[in-house]
This record gives C-alpha cells, structure tokens and sequence, in this order.
C-alpha cells in the first residue's frame, strides 16, 4: 500500500504597489542596493527623499513622485520622478519627467514593471519621458503617453586622427554617413591618419577652429561654475521667447541640474550682458563596443536666444574647445530644434541616427502640448539623459 503524501502548495507572494513614503527607508535602500547603489543606507534614503522634498522644483516642499511594488516585505520595482517647471512658450507649469524605472532581476519581463509606473504615472498631472530601451517606449504607450519621435543627434568630431585609428568600424555603419565609415576604414588600413587641408579623407570637415576661438567681438569665458543666478534668470528671459516648449532654464533649474563636477560651462557675453550659455559634460573613456576607447562628452544644454546666432557659435564652439581641452575625442548633442540644428551644421557637427524617444502625457483636457517635436526645446541634458549612447 502506497503512502499518502499530501499535494505540494506554492503561494506567491502578495503584491502591493505603493506610494514609497509608506515604504521604510531601509527597505528602499535594501533595493538599491541590489540595482544600483551598493552603500546605500536606511539614512542616506531618508536624508536624499527630504533633500529631493526641499528641493522640487514642481511642487515646492512636497515629496516628488515615487512608487514602488513590494513583495512579501521585499521592494521589487521602482519608478520615481524629476520635478521641473515646463514653458508652454507663454506660461510655466508643474510637470515631471518619469525617470528611474528599475525592477530586480529575476521580476523582469513580468508585470512589476507595468504596475509599478501605472502607478506613478496616475500621480502625475502632466510628464514627460525620454527613454532610449523600445520596451519602456511601449510601456509609455500603453499608459497614454504621446510619442513625439526620435531626438536627432549631432557629432561634432574633436580629435579625428583618434577617431579614425580607434572606432571600430561595425558599430558607426548606420550609425555615421557613409562616406565617412569609408574614410575611417581607408584612414585605418594605410595608416594615413593625418588630416590635409583641415579635413579628413573625402570631404569630412575637421574643426580647426577648436583650439582658437574667433570671438567675434564678444567674451568668451570656460568656466567649472555657473554663471550668477541673475545671470541666468536674465537669459532665460531672453531664450523663452524663442516660441518652444519644454523645460523651464531659469537659475533655480540649471543650479539643480548642473551642479556637479561632471559639467562645465561657456559663457558668451555681449557688453557685460549674457547672451548664451553652453553646458559640456566632460569626456570619459567610453566602454560601450560601439564607441569602445573613445572619450566622448556632451553638449548636454544650450540656452540662447533664436536670433542670437553670434552668440550661438561662440557658446557652440567654446563647448568643443572645452571638451577637446578636456582630452575629448568627440562631443554628442541631441536636439529636435530646426534652430539649433543649424547652429551645429554651420560648425561641422555630422548628423547622427537619434537613439532618445520623446514622449509626452497631459491629465488635464483643458491643457494641450505642442504635438510636433520640432516645435519642443529639448537638449541631451534634459532629463538626466547626457550619458545614454
């Protein structure tokens, strides 16, 4: 006679998504660890949430945004926010970029991910998102958000001899034009990497111009710190009439946004008066196979006035003097503006296949946002996103 055994029962464990002010920092930081910060503590969450609260730009002393998903005890998901002030070219409003949607290894390619940013998403009255990864782009979708298109990125080449004996060639097909894999290759097998006439090979334009600035009757100045905030404030005034939308560039977002050793800026000034500001992250060795042995920064903001094109080229050439200063092979700006295009094109910037998607939700029926994504005010730099490749 056999021996009865009693059937196995598995109980998985219950899900809850929840506002992460209910969620006890140390259970957050348990987390981070995990996917991002190994010396994350209890402390350094707390302290960095009411920091983060102090600081919102959107909503002023309140906690910014986040959710998470905890199951049995353990935090799996997150998604949380970056609060700005977003110009609809006549007046500021509160909005967010959703940012950091982070799930633990083994609940990916589940529903945490899903459920962790519906949540957050219902939270928010109006965001906007730029994403690389297309699966978070349906995500997006799925949850309302109008996808605008791709952001064009721009490559301004600052040390072409390197580029030339260092870029594996595979990765920049489709990536650069043509002609210019082709150079790289031809540069590559003979060995004639010197650049003639101020070019590379077959047409490609060289900057020349990096290690002299033609000032063309204004100051120039390359600095690690932030022009003053009356300063700043007196540009945006200027740069907001230019007709787009997006986020507010006054002294209280560049202080927040920029304020690292990572970043340094050019100062262009007319008079004493300051008329354009270039923000350049500095170049790091880049592990990526695509790029892999390159030192790549970013054009990560530019504010200036539309018709200010003077003072455009000196802030867009004093970027790459920075950056080639700084050791940098090559500079990457991402930007939708017809404008600012042009300003790179005159300096020999080389377009590039765009890798950040636009995405933009309003809860508000009375509100509406530009639908076009030239019409929009976007730089690398907007929403933390300068390092993405």
């Amino acid at each position: 006679m056999g021996v009865r055994s009693d059937p196995i029962v598995v109980t998985k464990p219950k899900i809850q998504v929840l506002d992460a002010v209910a969620v006890p920092a140390d259970a957050l930081a348990a987390f981070f660890r995990e996917v991002w910060d190994r010396e994350a503590t209890g402390e350094s969450v707390a302290t960095a949430r009411r920091q983060a609260a102090a600081a919102n730009l959107a909503e002023p002393g309140v906690e910014v945004p986040t959710t998470v998903v905890v199951a049995a005890d353990r935090v799996v998901g997150y998604c949380s926010s970056l609060p700005v002030q977003l110009w609809d070219g006549h007046v500021e409003h509160p909005g967010y970029w959703a940012k950091g949607l982070m799930v633990l290894p083994e609940f990916r390619n589940g529903p945490i991910g899903y459920l962790v940013l519906k949540e957050l998403v219902g939270r928010l009255r109006r965001s906007v998102v730029l994403t690389v990864a297309p699966p978070s782009v349906r995500l997006f979708e799925a949850l309302g958000y109008a996808n605008l298109g791709v952001v064009p990125n721009y490559l301004c080449v600052l040390r072409p001899g390197r580029l030339a004996s260092r870029a594996p060639l595979d990765p920049l097909t489709g990536r650069l034009p043509e002609i210019a894999v082709r150079t790289v290759g031809l540069a590559q097998r003979s060995g004639l990497l010197g650049l003639a006439g101020g070019t590379i090979g077959l047409g490609i334009r060289a900057i020349t111009w990096v290690g002299g600035i033609s000032r063309m009757g204004l100051e120039v100045d390359r600095t690690n710190r932030l022009p003053s905030p009356e300063e700043l404030d007196g540009l945006w005034l200027l740069a907001r009439r230019s007709g787009w939308s997006g986020v507010v560039r006054d002294s209280r977002y560049l202080g927040q946004r920029y304020d690292g050793a990572r970043y340094h800026f050019v100062s262009v000034r007319d008079g004493g008066i300051l008329r354009a500001l270039a923000v350049v992250q500095a170049p790091r060795a880049q592990t990526d196979e695509r790029v892999r042995g390159l030192s790549i920064g970013s054009l990560s903001d530019l504010i200036v006035g539309r018709d200010d094109a003077r003072a455009g080229v000196a802030a867009v050439r004093g970027a790459a003097a920075a950056a080639r200063g700084m050791g940098g092979d090559a500079l990457l700006a991402s930007t939708p503006s017809r404008w600012i295009r042009r300003l790179l094109l005159t300096q020999a910037w080389i377009p590039v296949p765009g890798n950040l998607r636009f995405l933009v939700r309003e809860s508000d029926p009375s509100r509406s946002w530009p639908t076009h994504l030239e019409q929009w005010w976007l730089m690398r730099g907007d929403g933390e996103s300068d390092g993405a490749l």
